[in-house]
């Protein structure tokens, strides 16, 4: 109860400057300088959130007559207690938060459009790091760093990363351990290697999933080497890698501190935790991107919202961006922020791959990457559906949902080994019998 009235409390301090009968847009106080009160929250911890803090007290020193309220919340407590007071008219100004919290905010209303405050000043973030927060017409936030995902490697294990999903079997069958997660959105990378993305460069379904059943038949054959360790259960998954017991882990880069705080802390020399880029097949393998973002709450006052703006930018800009940069090891979604490869040779692998991330809708979100999409992967991987069915049911289930229509899978049907599909499901065979 005390922790929650210590929150309401925060709350009302952001409120304050409403009751006060603040001006609704910023202006300039005594030497012109802007004023005015704003709170911030966020769910960073520990050296991360020490040089939040720093960043944050560098804009107190350029505006003194602004006061910024900092609260730090529990991560795993952040998305729950900032929509319990948003929906209640308060909570902060600010929020750092995930990308992946974005359809639950919009769809709740707590969170603000900012495509007209920003319309013509988005050039320095990354374009695809900009379209994780953006929810059909709308962008309801900034982009402040990015989370891709790459291969981490043991260097105590194997000092030349495989460059290959071929030289990745290769490496397990000489005995190295491989933990991939077969969650449909942690698992989304190895499609571009087999084929195109299922989304195209229009924000639509494509029609040729030739890279899904490609990648889906791999990881069919990779399963049954011993050495390779294939679940859905992301957190044992990083412990294996964390514990030394496993070579490979394809992972975010939010994990890089956790990896060598771990691993490195009774090495004898030298870095332990490497990392490259993800695997080919035929192509490149294309990652999802999720990136720590910047919510404007939608009950603060105009004035609050316009003054949040600017705190905002100076966090987002090219100097900031060097500093999460070169303190955190942070990949910066500022594209004008430059990662030297030999100064930060694992943050420039993340930055690569931020570069070639690939996109889907948030809107499509939970349809093509939550529960459908993993319970086709274990339906295939566990041999209870053939992979052209699978992809073919889960496919057709997502486009007819999408259509608002009662999905039905009879297009997808099998007996036996025969496998009837629509064409245009099911593409990259025979037309309709193969």
């Amino acid at each position: 109860m005390r922790y929650r009235l210590f929150f309401l409390w925060m709350s009302l301090f952001a409120l304050l400057g409403c009751a006060n009968g603040m001006p609704a847009t910023p202006s300039n106080g005594q030497n012109g300088q802007l004023e005015g009160r704003i709170l911030v929250w966020h769910g960073w911890e520990g050296q991360d959130a020490a040089v939040l803090e720093s960043q944050i007290a560098t804009f107190r020193r350029l505006y003194p007559n602004m006061t910024i309220a900092v609260v730090q919340v529990p991560p795993a407590e952040l998305l729950t207690r900032y929509s319990e007071a948003a929906r209640l008219g308060l909570g902060p100004d600010l929020l750092i938060g995930r990308s992946e919290w974005l359809a639950e905010l919009v769809t709740a209303a707590i969170v603000q459009d900012i495509s007209a405050e920003i319309a013509g000043n988005t050039s320095k973030y990354f374009p695809t790091a900009l379209a994780q927060l953006r929810y059909n017409a709308g962008l309801y936030g900034l982009p402040l760093a990015l989370r891709p995902t790459a291969l981490y490697y043991n260097r105590t294990l194997v000092a030349t990363p495989a460059a290959t999903l071929d030289q990745l079997l290769q490496h397990a069958t000489d005995g190295h351990v491989i933990a991939l997660s077969t969650r449909a959105e942690s698992a989304y990378w190895g499609i571009t290697a087999f084929g195109p993305p299922l989304i195209g460069a229009d924000g639509a379904l494509t029609a040729d999933h030739t890279g899904l059943i490609g990648w889906l038949n791999w990881l069919k054959r990779a399963q049954d080497n011993p050495n390779v360790i294939l679940s859905q259960d992301e957190a044992a998954l990083e412990q294996l890698f964390a514990a030394g017991q496993a070579t490979y882990y394809v992972g975010s880069a939010d994990l890089l501190a956790g990896f060598k705080a771990t691993l490195e802390e009774t090495a004898v020399a030298g870095s332990v935790v490497g990392v490259a880029p993800l695997p080919s097949g035929a192509n490149s393998g294309q990652p999802l991107l999720d990136v720590d973002a910047l919510y404007f709450n939608a009950a603060s006052s105009s004035r609050q919202y316009a003054l949040a703006l600017v705190l905002a930018d100076f966090l987002t800009n090219t100097e900031q961006g060097t500093v999460l940069l070169r303190e955190l090891g942070r990949v910066p979604a500022s594209q004008r922020v430059r990662v030297n490869n030999r100064l930060y040779p694992l943050a420039a692998v993340f930055a690569q791959q931020g570069r070639v991330a690939t996109h889907v809708p948030q809107t499509l979100q939970p349809l093509l990457l939550g529960e459908a999409g993993d319970g086709m992967y274990t339906a295939v991987l566990s041999g209870v559906r053939e992979t052209d069915t699978a992809v073919c049911e889960y496919m057709l289930t997502i486009r007819q949902t999408i259509q608002g229509a009662t999905p039905d899978l009879s297009e997808c049907g099998s007996e036996g080994n025969l496998i009837i599909c629509q064409w245009s499901l099911c593409s990259g065979r025979s037309p309709d019998i193969h």
